[in-house]
């Protein structure tokens, strides 16, 4: 692939044709299909940078949660803790459940993996 880094469909298929919607539908059926991130070699692979970004969103989440929780009449901590697991459920829920669809593999089982 050498040096482009970036994200790859294939099969591939260009959409530009006639009948490339019939093209590439004939391509998924018999051939196998997916998508490829490549990074060439020599690409960094954890940096301050990306640990900076992953610090920054996990404060911005933090903040929203206790935005949300401000906004609750909920009594007692439990009650509170609920429903802050309950946001990390429907968060959960909306990046693994459609992986699996897209990958047709069962929403949780990146967690099944994980505590194996």
């Amino acid at each position: 692939m050498g040096a482009s880094a970036g994200l790859y469909f294939f099969p591939w298929t260009d959409m530009k044709g006639k009948n490339a919607t019939a093209e590439q539908t004939a391509k998924m059926t018999t051939n196998p299909s997916g998508l490829l991130i490549y990074r060439p070699p020599g690409a960094a692979d954890m940096t301050a940078e990306t640990l900076g970004i992953e610090l920054a969103k996990e404060i911005v989440i933090s903040i929203l949660a206790a935005f949300l929780l401000s906004r609750t009449v909920l009594p007692g901590y439990w009650a509170r803790a609920g429903s802050v697991t309950l946001i990390g459920v429907i968060a959960t829920l909306t990046t693994n459940a459609s992986s699996g669809v897209l990958k047709r593999k069962p929403a949780w089982r990146p967690m099944a993996v994980a505590t194996a």
